[in-house]
Order: C-alpha cells, then sequence, then structure tokens
C-alpha cells in the first residue's frame, strides 16, 4: 500500500469522444486511488465531447481546449503534461476504461521501484456491445525491463497502460508532435525514455 500518496495527473487527449467518455469517466472515477486530479484536452471536437465533460460533477476534472485542431494526441497531451501538479502521469485514451485497482497497482510498483521511471500494464480487448473479453492480453504477459533496442524493435508499452515519472517527461521534452510520428508519439517517448531512465512492463 502507498503510504505518502503522490498526486497523479492523468491525461487524455480528447476529440469526438461521446460515444465513450461516460464510460471512461466511471473509470477514472471508480479508481480505489483518489488523489488524482483529470485533465482532458479537447482538440476543437465537432460532437457534444466538450460539453459532456463541462458537466461532469468532479472538482479533480480540468478541461482544457487546444486554439485550433492539432491533427494527433501528442499536442493535447503536452498541454495536459504542462498544465498538471501531479508527481506521476498516467496516459489514458478516450475510448479505453481502466480497472478499479489500476492506478493502486502501478503506484504500489513505482513506490517499491524507485529505479523505474517508465511503467506499462496490460490491456484486454472488450467487445463493446457484449461486454465480454475478445482478447486476454495485447501483449505478451509478463515481468520484463526493456531496453531502447528491444523497444524499437517491438514496443512493449499501451498508452492508457502507461504511468511514468512527471520530472522525466519534463527532462526529455515530452511528446513529439511531428506530423510523421502522429500515431506513433508515446512509442516515441518510451525509446527517449528508454535511454536514460529504466524503463519496466508489468
Amino acid at each position: 500500500m502507498i503510504h505518502n500518496k503522490p498526486l497523479v495527473s492523468i491525461i487524455t487527449a480528447m476529440f469526438n469522444g461521446q460515444d465513450t467518455l461516460e464510460d471512461c469517466y466511471r473509470s477514472v472515477i471508480g479508481q480505489t486511488y483518489k488523489n488524482f486530479e483529470w485533465l482532458v484536452v479537447d482538440d476543437q471536437s465537432t460532437d457534444h465531447s466538450f460539453e459532456m465533460i463541462s458537466n461532469l460533477p468532479d472538482s479533480r476534472i480540468r478541461l482544457l481546449q487546444t486554439s485550433a485542431n492539432t491533427g494527433g494526441p501528442a499536442a493535447p497531451r503536452n498541454l495536459a503534461v504542462d498544465n498538471s501538479k501531479g508527481e506521476f502521469i498516467a496516459i489514458l485514451d478516450q475510448d479505453d476504461i481502466w480497472d478499479p485497482d489500476k492506478l493502486e497497482r502501478q503506484l504500489d510498483f513505482m513506490e517499491k521501484n524507485r529505479d523505474i521511471g517508465f511503467l506499462s500494464c496490460n490491456m484486454r480487448v472488450i467487445d463493446d456491445c457484449a461486454q465480454r473479453v475478445t482478447r486476454a492480453a495485447i501483449r505478451k504477459p509478463g515481468l520484463r525491463y526493456p531496453d531502447a533496442d528491444d523497444i524499437y524493435r517491438e514496443n512493449p508499452f499501451l498508452s492508457s497502460a502507461i504511468i511514468l515519472r512527471r520530472f522525466i517527461i519534463e527532462d526529455i521534452g515530452g511528446f513529439d508532435e511531428r506530423p510523421e510520428v502522429c500515431g506513433r508519439d508515446e512509442w516515441e517517448l518510451a525509446i527517449r525514455v528508454s535511454l536514460k531512465y529504466r524503463t519496466a512492463f508489468n
């Protein structure tokens, strides 16, 4: 169990996510670990996403908006990090949900392994309609400590499963916003992190 209760900043890049936002929100407020803030950055959605988040009754939610659509999650994620207060940064995509003890278990691991700067757990695939698991694990299960070569060859990390120490993302300069990295920005981030810090997949 974690004793010093570090603040965790959950960051979500949002664009036209109205169909999945409610489930995402419920998985955030349902966390057993409660000392978090949730920064949602709207990338100029054209649906009702912005209004939906604006009306959610939780003071831990902070809604931001880009000045123009950026075409990818990197810039909204950087805006969220710039406005965050947490000792840890946890990524959550708008169409994903977390198990209730996700944050608690990851923080417990990070507290016990202070040499680890970047951690990812696994993810499963759920059928939205039937609410059944269609794929039990996206990555091969098991604890491992990938280095930069391992990550370059085959990215073991999954965006909504990632948590990292705030000082590390500040040190390496955040997410790469170049168009050619779009859709792979957390993979590129993991490679840069692993050149200076230890990473883990658990």
